[in-house]
């Protein structure tokens, strides 16, 4: 299965959906693809042998193995290297696979689904001969296009219901706060990712007036306005208040945290290039990591803890 769509609009989430539909063992996802090194991605994929390579202290079972008899989630597979593509195109026709420094004559095997994800055009790769033919037609035996969020506003307020009660929270939306949403002049070029986004910063925003319902003026950045008679005054005593602030003020900057992390991931620790996506200047982006404690390897800051 390819699944394809912009950045954002819920390709992984697709993926797992149909996983989960088909009940089938283990779904585990990979994110190689930004990786230059091929025994990097080997190991990632396949694992590796107890000494084979220097730091390989033990064993370690590779993505295809936890994936036995379930399903591995490819994400963002159109920035696989030419000889990464190789090594999986091997893997799609035969199922057997070698870790690295496996010493058996006898290949390993594993029964898996492959389900691949994308947001760039792999049929216009294909033709500029970025990535091999072959493997596009493993990969694409059944194709599901992912519309953006702009394409489907109507989905909108589901959506953003869904949300919001996956964050538990309790706030409603209005109905001047889902017509803002839904309008026309909105592109959302960041999809269901920026939605998600948005509303957690204007539930922010509501939490510090202590309202329990996100009104169109907590969306300021899409041109909600204040409303016409504001609050005298909020409720509660002033130290309630401020904890308000502090509460939504976290609240925002484990999202900014959360959202670094997924880039850098994606582009394999190369901060210019999370930059980029961000809309940040990389010494920004540098200073906002350092703030927030994000390292560019999560396993750095579990070693932190």
């Amino acid at each position: 299965v390819l699944v394809l769509g912009e950045s954002g609009v819920g390709k992984t989430r697709v993926a797992r959906a149909l996983a989960a539909a088909l009940d089938r063992g283990p779904v585990v996802r990979a994110t190689l693809g930004s990786s230059e090194d091929l025994n990097t991605i080997i190991s990632e994929l396949f694992g590796h042998e107890r000494g084979s390579f220097s730091g390989a202290v033990s064993a370690r079972l590779g993505l295809v193995a936890q994936a036995h008899g379930g399903t591995l989630i490819l994400d963002e597979v159109l920035n696989l290297r030419p000889h990464a593509q190789q090594v999986l195109l091997d893997f799609t026709q035969f199922g057997s696979y070698r870790p690295l420094g496996h010493a058996s004559a006898e290949p390993c095997h594993a029964d898996v689904r492959l389900i691949a994800a994308t947001n760039g055009d792999l049929e216009a790769a294909v033709r500029e001969g970025r990535f091999r033919e072959d493997l596009y037609h493993r990969l694409s035996g059944f194709v599901l296009r992912v519309a953006p969020l702009r394409e489907r506003r109507d989905a909108i307020p589901e959506l953003a219901q869904a949300i919001l009660a996956g964050e538990h929270a309790p706030n409603d939306l209005s109905e001047e706060a889902i017509a803002l949403l839904s309008a026309p002049h909105l592109e959302w070029p960041g999809n269901v990712r920026q939605l998600r986004s948005t509303l957690l910063r204007a539930r922010a925003r509501a939490t510090i007036r202590g309202a329990t319902t996100i009104d169109a003026y907590c969306f300021p950045e899409l041109g909600g306005s204040a409303p016409a008679v504001a609050p005298t005054r909020l409720e509660g005593d002033l130290g309630t208040q401020f904890d308000r602030v502090v509460r939504a003020r976290g609240e925002l900057e484990r999202e900014e945290a959360r959202l670094i992390r997924l880039s850098l991931v994606k582009w394999g620790g190369v901060i210019s290039r999370a930059a980029n996506e961000i809309g940040m200047k990389r010494t920004s982006l540098i200073s906002r990591m350092k703030c927030l404690g994000v390292s560019r390897w999560p396993d750095e800051e579990e070693q932190g803890r």
